[in-house]
């Protein structure tokens, strides 16, 4: 049983939306536990394993667009992040549409373009092949790759050893962690 092991509390750990009560997690070689919320928030962005829990704006270009100027960058760079990652997720002509008008993998990948348009250090993604048909996988690894050679670490959830194994360099066997625990 893949449930109750610690996928979603680790990324909740890393992202910032809960503190450890013991050890550490560093990103970008700084302590979470010093860091504000919003300046993990300018290292770390979170694809959770439902989209819709994550869309909110009345349009695509609005939900790619929020949060951006949080990051002290000026209009033209903000839109020019924005055309950028909606283009590379494939939805540069949904801009206008309210995103739960979208089919489910549309709106993956609209909650996709929101994080890809922040650059961040670190971008994790919870399950996000889940639902994908094969030539959409491609279109997430291809994404995968890209933010990798951009630099970033991409770190995943996923329960597709095929996937797992075509995308990771490493991999954290959260189960067999479990079981020595409890050993």
């Amino acid at each position: 049983d893949l449930n109750r092991i610690g996928k979603s509390t680790l990324f909740r750990l890393i992202n910032g939306l809960s503190r450890p009560t013991s050890g550490s997690i560093r990103i970008d070689d700084r302590p979470t536990a010093k860091l504000r919320i919003d300046e993990i928030a300018n290292l770390v962005a979170t694809v959770f394993q439902e989209p819709e829990n994550q869309l909110f704006s009345p349009t695509v270009r609005g939900e790619v667009t929020f949060g951006l100027d949080g990051l002290g960058l000026d209009p033209e760079e903000i839109a020019s992040r924005v055309d950028e990652a909606l283009a590379r997720v494939g939805q540069s002509d949904a801009g206008h549409r309210h995103p739960l008008d979208l089919d489910a993998a549309s709106r993956r990948f609209v909650t996709i373009a929101c994080a890809l348009a922040r650059r961040p250090a670190l971008l994790l993604l919870d399950e996000a092949q889940r639902g994908l048909d094969r030539n959409n996988i491609t279109w997430l690894e291809t994404i995968i790759a890209e933010e990798c050679a951009r630099g970033a670490s991409v770190l995943f959830i996923s329960h597709a050893p095929a996937f797992t194994a075509r995308n990771a360099t490493r991999v954290i066997d959260l189960s067999a962690a479990r079981m020595a625990d409890a050993a």
